[in-house]
């Protein structure tokens, strides 16, 4: 299956990748779109756990994820995560869910078994910021894009306003590496992250140089593949 985030109207469209044909359409939640640096945003993000056929939407507005169960299509869930999430990304070894908090700037860590926090803020408090026992991944400003490496459970993490990589350890939960990608000086952003697990390596979008950048999975930049329309990508996969 595939799914399709439309994020003007918090609609999860459903299609056939076999027949190519639309099956549904998921409501995810009813609240107005919210705003980041002057750009709106609503259902952002989406991620599947194939090992427990099971779906996820950033809600940004309203601070939650949607669950999806992937038999029946239906909403199952809502979890409460930091304030305005943007990415999203699983494990599918260790059945964990990381997701960015782009105003609480922490990632949030959920058992995808259980759809239960295992790193975050305090789920019912007004204050987002606010931790419980186990706190959440505090990371730089504006966390974006966030890709896994299911072979090493190693969490590569992007940024909306800067040129920073952040490397995460899986295991655990520690910020071990943060790099620069770019190349120039100027003033954008790297925000959209993908890893390929068969040659462990991540791809990194640098809007300035309208090149995408290969990082190693130590977090080691080895090339540059030019791109000449870049800067307007919405998703790298």
């Amino acid at each position: 299956m595939i799914y399709v985030v439309n994020d003007d109207a918090n609609r999860v469209a459903v299609i056939n990748g076999k027949t190519k044909s639309l099956l549904n359409v998921i409501a995810t939640n009813n609240y107005s779109p919210g705003e980041i640096n002057g750009e709106l945003y609503n259902s952002s993000s989406v991620a599947v756990n194939p090992a427990m056929n099971t779906v996820y939407v950033t809600n940004p507005q309203s601070n939650i994820i949607s669950v999806i169960d992937g038999k029946t299509n239906d909403v199952t869930k809502s979890i409460v995560t930091g304030t305005s999430q943007w990415g999203l990304a699983v494990n599918p070894v260790t059945n964990l869910l990381y997701s960015t908090n782009v105003k609480s700037n922490t990632v949030s860590v959920i058992n995808s078994r259980t759809n239960s926090i295992v790193i975050g803020p305090v789920v019912g408090s007004s204050n987002h910021n606010e931790r419980g026992p186990l706190a959440a991944i505090d990371v730089d400003e504006f966390p974006s894009s966030i890709a896994v490496n299911p072979n090493t459970n190693a969490i590569y993490l992007s940024y909306a306003v800067s040129k920073k990589i952040s490397l995460i350890d899986g295991k655990t939960d520690n910020l071990i590496n943060t790099i620069t990608v770019g190349k120039s000086n100027a003033s954008s952003f790297s925000s959209r992250i993908a890893f390929d697990p068969d040659r462990n390596l991540a791809f990194v979008i640098d809007s300035d140089s309208s090149s995408v950048a290969e990082i190693e999975g130590s977090g080691k930049i080895i090339g540059w593949i030019e791109c000449k329309n870049c800067r307007t990508v919405a998703e790298l996969t």
